[in-house]
């Protein structure tokens, strides 16, 4: 709608015509729970606070249009998804549009007693393992071994695993490998007894099958009496993917996980964000890997001058959930983003 108008005074010449337009739109759709990560099945509602209009929206990331699906009940989500809606009403200027990322992860707890060479199982290998009654551990069972390079192995579906064991003072030095890769040595001892304690997170995987290993290294802290290494339980966490194919970010490079050299001191902001993010590090970033958890859409950024990249801008992408590989010129670290309007 114009508006225009004039002011006339006797005597006096009548004014310019002065015009204003008035755009009248549907109010903004809103998303019910909000964007995130959660590790259960969302059932998503989707209202705007305009009387009388319809709401079409699309699950795959693109622009939602009145061709749309319309939306009329909750939408489950049951695995990662970008939601994307407008507000439509006849008269009124259809709304902005709305987004939201969600994450879904599944965690599943392995205990050390489901035993076998399929998914989900620990296999042992080597004549050193035994078994037997740990009260507070997670079951209140554990297997244990001090026998030089005995090791299980897990095999599974998911993006991340933690390994959950016995720290104490006859403990020792135990080797984490994922998918053949390098090993990294966690030191299993502590002067008193804690039991089923977190030891050892995997860097950030690809959606899909991976194995870890856990081997007996028959190493030791200076303070330790022995070499035991204990079995507990895994936990795995599986990102259920939406939808996408595309392209893959290599994750095979060299990765640390010493908690010393974690990509401390860092701020990724932003986060969600509408595509410009700002990188604050105590490292200076050499390069940057993105990588699209939905659409598959990759990017590589790589620094130009001494300072590194403090500046991430992927404006030009779908709203999602975007993974990053960052790496300093010595070490990789990930994170994770979350891109919406």
């Amino acid at each position: 709608m114009t508006l225009k108008a004039i002011g006339i005074k006797s005597g006096l010449a009548n004014s310019a015509i002065g015009a204003a337009a008035y755009t009248i739109q549907v109010a903004t759709p809103t998303f019910t729970p909000g964007p995130g990560t959660y590790n259960s099945t969302q059932s998503v509602t989707i209202l705007t606070a305009t009387s009388g209009a319809s709401i079409r929206y699309t699950t795959d990331g693109s622009t939602p249009t009145i061709a749309s699906t319309l939306y009329t009940a909750p939408i489950t989500v049951s695995a990662t998804t970008t939601l994307r809606a407008i507000g439509i009403k006849t008269g009124l200027a259809n709304s902005a549009v709305a987004s939201s990322a969600y994450v879904i992860e599944v965690i599943t707890t392995i205990n050390n007693s489901v035993v076998g060479t399929g998914q989900n199982q620990f296999e042992y290998s080597g004549v050193g393992w035994a078994s037997g009654a740990s009260t507070g551990a997670y079951l209140n069972d554990e297997h244990y071994s001090a026998t030089t390079n005995n090791f299980y192995q897990v095999d599974f579906t998911g993006t991340k695993i933690q390994v959950y064991s016995q720290k104490y003072s006859s403990s020792g030095v135990a080797a984490y490998s994922i998918d053949g890769g390098p090993e990294i040595n966690v030191d299993h001892y502590n002067a008193t007894l804690l039991l089923n304690t977190l030891v050892y997170t995997s860097t950030p995987l690809t959606q899909g099958s991976h194995t870890l290993k856990v081997r007996v290294t028959g190493t030791k802290n200076a303070s330790s009496s022995s070499y035991w290494i204990v079995a507990d339980r895994a936990v795995i966490t599986s990102g259920s993917s939406g939808g996408g194919g595309g392209g893959r970010m290599d994750m095979t490079a060299t990765v640390y996980s010493d908690e010393k050299k974690e990509f401390a001191g860092n701020l990724i902001y932003p986060n969600p964000g509408t595509g410009k993010f700002s990188l604050k590090s105590d490292q200076k970033i050499q390069s940057i890997e993105v990588y699209g958890l939905v659409d598959g859409k990759t990017l590589t950024i790589k620094s130009d001058n001494a300072e590194g990249i403090s500046e991430l801008n992927i404006s030009n992408f779908a709203d999602g959930v975007y993974l990053l590989k960052l790496y300093d010129g010595e070490r990789y670290f990930f994170r994770r983003i979350i891109k919406q309007n």
